[in-house]
């Protein structure tokens, strides 16, 4: 099977089995840092192709409207329609029993934007210089970040335990979370469902991105969603707005208040969602904040954690009262 990983500002690339790199886009030159151990062969036997998840004819739903009509819901598709107020629950331990929901967090795999940094000791003000960089535009995954997601989505990647169980997986807009939440969770119409033997429902939100709120990062800024669904078409699209990006660009940055917002919004979305294990695939920032200010004022324990390494995994319990 043959697919292509669209990419923005580069020409497609044919992924097979046998090839799993991502264009060299933009220009930019291939940063990889040090070696990894996985099983390559069973990685490539469970993602054929990420980027696109293959040559899928599904059309997705485009609605402009704002409003689900899902049991009267009167939830925005996505966050910044409306001013909504932070749904009441409880995380943690103190969220067991029933009605409880378990939320998988999830850091994207190695971006390319990731490991051109990691090139330059801490400190150095060209480490910082890469995510300022209009070369990493939308930044996708690197070559290492495509094989370590698919060993992660096959429980092959040493160090790691395989991926939990999920019912339903949502992530980020951007191209790496996309990619990321495609090869280890192995989503409905995604060419490695078949392999990996499990099928749930893969919903790219709005409400997920990266929060960047000191200086525009052109890593963090996304496509359009008519671009994002013509290169990933066994993903759902409609918590997304149409359009160019309006929350980050030249001398535009997202305020704390409106990352709070998304995240009510994330928050208030799950609530009527009838799953119970969710994945949840998304960046270093939102989750950050989802976690410090949201989750752990709720009961969640973080005080055992640092910062999130790629592909790093915390499940968090959930409970809406």
């Amino acid at each position: 099977m043959v697919a292509f990983l669209a990419l923005p500002r580069a020409a497609a690339t044919a992924v097979t089995p046998s090839c799993l790199h991502v264009p060299v886009a933009f220009g930019q030159k291939s940063h990889q840092p040090s070696r990894f151990r996985c099983n390559q062969s069973a990685a490539s036997a469970v993602i054929v192709a990420i980027g696109t998840g293959s040559s899928l004819s599904r059309t997705l739903k485009r609605r402009r409207g704002a409003v689900l009509t899902r049991s009267g819901s009167t939830l925005p598709d996505f966050p910044g329609v409306c001013t909504l107020s932070l749904p009441s629950f409880v995380a943690g331990e103190r969220a067991a029993g029933p009605g409880c929901k378990t939320l998988h967090l999830m850091r994207h795999g190695e971006a390319l934007v990731n490991a051109a940094g990691r090139v330059f000791p801490k400190g150095d003000p060209r480490k910082s210089a890469v995510r300022l960089d209009s070369k990493f535009f939308d930044s996708p995954l690197s070559d290492r970040g495509i094989l370590q997601s698919a060993a992660l989505g096959a429980g092959t990647l040493e160090g790691k335990d395989a991926p939990p169980r999920v019912e339903l997986v949502v992530c980020s807009p951007l191209t790496r979370a996309i990619q990321t939440a495609t090869a280890v969770f192995a989503p409905s119409g995604s060419a490695d469902e078949k392999a990996a033997g499990s099928a749930p429902r893969l919903y790219v939100l709005e409400a997920l991105r990266e929060f960047c709120g000191k200086n525009f990062q052109p890593c963090d800024q996304r496509r359009t969603q008519e671009e994002l669904a013509a290169a990933f078409p066994h993903a759902d699209f409609k918590h997304m707005p149409f359009g160019k990006d309006k929350l980050l660009g030249p001398g535009l940055v997202e305020a704390p208040e409106s990352a709070d917002a998304r995240i009510h919004w994330l928050l208030a979305w799950l609530r009527e969602r009838p799953e119970t294990s969710i994945g949840c695939v998304a960046h270093m920032q939102i989750l950050t904040r989802l976690l410090t200010k949201h989750l752990e004022p709720a009961g969640f324990d973080g005080s055992s954690y640092g910062d999130l390494d790629n592909l790093e995994v915390r499940s968090v319990p959930i409970r809406f009262e």
